[in-house]
């Protein structure tokens, strides 16, 4: 039977190179909208409910704590978040799938999350299986009760070098590129940029923390996101010193500028930036730092690109 089900999981490269339909599009668009609207929110319901993973099937431990789970795809539906990099689905090979589960009402191939210390779930890999069974769901308003293996891994944190490794090692069958993951170009470049510029053994890029950040220090994490967003990494084909280099002739840049240019700064500031050679904590623009502005970034990586 399971063989009969894998099979059923094949897809047929012909069909997908000549069937493209348009509501299949719209409904693609509409699902990936709604997962990344899911993978932004910061409430405490988008947690998995521990009680969900108190009786593994099987325990593998190892570097990740590695654990299999039996359970039904309505425990788990609604609280996992998807990884922005996980490229789009295709439906030809959902419905493959979907025709598969619907069948059986089980998913034999497991679904495999991370699992971070803030006890968040994310989506490693099973973007195509969650998409079908998530079909079959709606379709059934969740009469159909599939269920279905899960492996969990334990990491720290989604995004730290350790846990972006894991997501290219599941997902080895079809090769990822760093293109594909700007995340780990815009982790490497911050990292190296973390080490350059330091007041003492203080960093001049911060975590933040409990604590706010106090010019001319720049916040990591508001960094990462503003960077990712505007899409310079992917639209430019930028490696990680690119990158590098575009932030550091920013800050040689705004090192020019007079104290005047930055507004409302104390000459502590203004001092400390000298001092430090870091600038670019010090001018703001609707709360975090103007040159992290998405079109003043894609100007200076359009400038990088010319030269």
């Amino acid at each position: 039977m399971l063989t009969k089900l894998k099979d059923t999981f094949k897809s047929k490269p012909d069909e997908k190179k000549d069937i493209k339909l348009q509501e299949q599009k719209e409904e693609l668009k509409d699902f990936d909208n709604e997962l990344e609207n899911k993978s932004e929110s910061d409430t405490d319901n988008e947690d998995i409910n521990e009680n969900n993973f108190t009786n593994p099937i099987c325990e593998f431990g190892g570097k990740f704590n590695l654990k299999m789970y039996k359970m039904f795809f309505d425990d788990i539906k609604d609280n996992i978040n998807m990884l922005y990099y996980n490229r789009e689905v295709n439906q030809i090979h959902v419905d493959e799938i979907e025709t598969g589960i619907k069948q059986y009402k089980y998913c034999s191939d497991p679904i495999k999350i991370a699992k971070d210390r803030n006890g968040k779930s994310h989506l490693l890999d099973g973007h195509h299986r969650f998409k079908a069974m998530h079909n079959i769901d709606s379709k059934s308003k969740g009469k159909d009760h599939i269920t279905v293996l899960v492996l969990v891994y334990t990491v720290d944190d989604i995004e730290d070098e350790d846990s972006l490794k894991l997501y290219k090692q599941l997902n080895n069958i079809i090769p990822v590129r760093d293109s594909d993951l700007p995340q780990i170009i815009i982790s490497d470049a911050i990292k190296e940029l973390r080490n350059q510029y330091k007041d003492g053994t203080n960093d001049m890029i911060k975590d933040k923390k409990k604590s706010h950040i106090n010019k001319p220090h720049v916040e990591h994490g508001q960094m990462y996101d503003k960077i990712r967003q505007s899409g310079i990494v992917t639209e430019n084909n930028l490696t990680s010193r690119n990158l590098i280099n575009i932030v550091i002739s920013i800050n040689k840049e705004l090192s020019k500028k007079n104290k005047k240019y930055f507004g409302n700064i104390t000459e502590k500031q203004y001092e400390k930036a000298k001092r430090t050679k870091f600038f670019l904590g010090l001018k703001h623009k609707n709360g975090f730092p103007e040159w992290l502005d998405r079109d003043e970034l894609r100007t200076y990586a359009k400038k990088f690109k010319e030269d």
